[in-house]
């Protein structure tokens, strides 16, 4: 007969001892004392905090201000537009900026053009629905909404439809500054474009919004233009800028001349010509200045030796206010 190895024999021993020292008889449990139970303070049961629900609108992402100055607006395109980060393509043609897709799931559209028939932004509200209700299948809009926005009143409605067989949510907005139809068009399309629209899509369309300017309402107040037809275009009726000393007094001229602009907001280009005298044996320094689209070349006149608060001629205007303050 086999021996069992001395390592198993020796385990066995030692768990038939153990089974017989437990078999002898049980431990007398020592004396107990309970003690008595913890009993916390009173107090306020403290309350854990909610978590914080993360505001949509600050997933919305702002790029630099563009500016159409043929159209006479500007705004901040929107660059993201949701919490994952993603980006809207931007595009510019003409008087047309667009930001989005067919594969962003958000589309945004500014347009601005000459009113045309159009002598408020209720006809031109009129005007963009018919062409988007041509455009989609099922459209439908709201009833318009006034709004305001850089201190030019407005309408907006909501509206839904299909583009291209897929869902569309979305507002559009029409302005009529200084006789322009502008229209900001937004919209969610796909099979979940009315979550996207209350997710992102609304908050996208509120910032791009807030964030427009329209350029020759601003200027209309900043920027005087004469309503004298001679002046600065003759010798005797010069556009007076001042001066403190000579040296200055060109340099004053050439900060105006570089505010300056087309009728159509163009930049201009300009060229000194030699001094002349006019009928009151005044120096006058005379400028050509051109611009794009330009029928022929103007020929603008400035004196130094006086001051009177400058204006734009007839048939121009500025970026700016003149900053040219009496010296």
């Amino acid at each position: 007969m086999k021996r069992a190895p001395r390592s198993v024999s020796a385990f066995l021993v030692f768990s038939a001892l153990l089974i017989l020292a437990a078999c002898a008889g049980l431990p007398v449990r020592p004396a107990f004392t309970p003690l008595p139970n913890f009993v916390p303070p009173l107090g306020a049961t403290g309350t854990p905090l909610p978590t914080p629900t993360p505001d949509p609108a600050s997933f919305i992402l702002l790029g630099p201000e563009v500016t159409v100055k043929e159209a006479g607006y500007a705004f901040q395109p929107i660059a993201v537009w949701n919490a994952s980060g993603d980006k809207l393509p931007f595009t510019q043609t003409g008087n047309m900026a667009s930001m989005g897709n067919q594969f962003s799931g958000l589309y945004l559209n500014l347009n601005s053009e000459k009113g045309g028939i159009n002598h408020s932004s209720s006809d031109c509200l009129t005007m963009i629905r018919d062409r988007m209700a041509a455009s989609m299948t099922g459209f439908q809009a709201d009833e318009p909404q006034a709004l305001m926005t850089n201190n030019v009143p407005g309408l907006s409605v909501g509206f839904s439809g299909q583009l291209e067989e897929l869902p569309v949510v979305g507002k559009l907005a029409t302005f009529f500054p200084n006789a322009r139809c502008f229209s900001l068009i937004a919209f969610t399309y796909g099979t979940e474009s009315d979550t996207l629209w209350q997710a992102s899509g609304q908050h996208a369309y509120a910032k791009l919004l807030a964030s427009l300017r329209f350029l020759d309402q601003l200027q209309a107040a900043s920027c005087q233009i004469s309503t004298d037809s001679s002046y600065g275009l003759t010798p005797d009726n010069p556009i007076r800028v001042g001066n403190t000393n000579i040296k200055d007094g060109l340099e004053r001229e050439e900060l105006y001349l570089k505010t300056l602009r087309g009728p159509a907001y163009e930049e201009i280009a300009f060229t000194r010509l030699n001094p002349l005298y006019n009928t009151e044996r005044e120096i006058v320094h005379a400028y050509t200045v051109t611009y794009r689209g330009q029928a022929e070349p103007v020929t603008l006149y400035f004196q130094i030796f006086k001051f009177e608060s400058p204006k734009a001629p007839m048939g121009f205007n500025c970026e700016a206010p003149f900053p040219l303050a009496a010296p």
